[in-house]
């Protein structure tokens, strides 16, 4: 005897891999809103639960607080992944790092998700935004590095570490 498995339409948004584009992130994250069972927390979730709309059309990111109301869904990248407004040539890109910070690092570590927390030599903190897609691979002491910084506002910043070509989005932490 053969048996069909019917799920419903909330469901499967639910359990469906992140392979989806930025449409279908929000749509399933939409459907995770309605769990909260008021109308102000719902339709705060519902903004955002639109952020990787937000972040495909290069718009403002939605605040953290309405960003951490959705829940998260089962096998999907976060929501949170917000596109800063990078210079459109890696020219222009590598002129806004030059203006920016420059600074030694003097320490690190790393959480186990991959994720990595720095001490500047000005004693700066930051910490790797969880939403961030690439992992560093640091190495040896942290004043074997230099890093630039350019800050965002709202102790948001864009980081790049010398002889690394990934570009990291953190968070300043003191």
């Amino acid at each position: 005897m053969r048996y069909t498995l019917i799920l419903p339409a909330f469901l499967i948004l639910t359990i469906a891999p992140a392979l989806a584009g930025p449409r279908e992130d929000t749509t399933a994250g939409i459907a995770r809103c309605a769990a909260h069972p008021d109308d102000r927390t719902y339709l705060n979730c519902i903004y955002g639960a639109v952020q990787p709309l937000r972040a495909q059309l290069r718009l403002p990111p939605a605040p953290e607080d309405q960003i951490r109301l959705v829940p998260p869904g089962a096998a999907t990248a976060p929501l949170a992944r917000a596109v800063p407004p990078a210079p459109q040539s890696q020219y222009a890109m590598d002129a806004a790092f030059a203006a920016g910070m420059r600074e030694r690092l003097d320490t690190f570590s790393f959480t186990r998700q991959g994720l990595f927390n720095i001490r500047l030599e000005n004693g700066e903190m930051y910490r790797q935004e969880a939403s961030d897609v690439p992992r560093a691979k640091l190495l040896g002491r942290g004043s074997d590095y230099v890093v630039y910084v350019i800050k965002q506002g709202g102790g948001a910043a864009l980081m790049k570490i010398t002889g690394d070509a990934n570009i990291y989005r953190m968070r300043r932490i003191n």
